[in-house]
């Protein structure tokens, strides 16, 4: 069952670098809706990966 998004609303996702947040905020652009990506890119985790 597909629901219709609300594109009037701004939208914040955390984690958006991630690979479910990134996935998340292209389905939602992709829609029209605003979206405010935030995420902690820090030196934790191996550049490489």
């Amino acid at each position: 069952m597909k629901r219709k998004i609300d594109t009037s609303k701004r939208i914040v996702v955390t984690g958006a670098a991630g690979f479910i947040g990134f996935h998340l905020c292209k389905r939602l652009l992709d829609n029209g809706v605003e979206v405010y990506g935030f995420d902690n890119m820090n030196n934790y985790y191996d550049p490489a990966l």
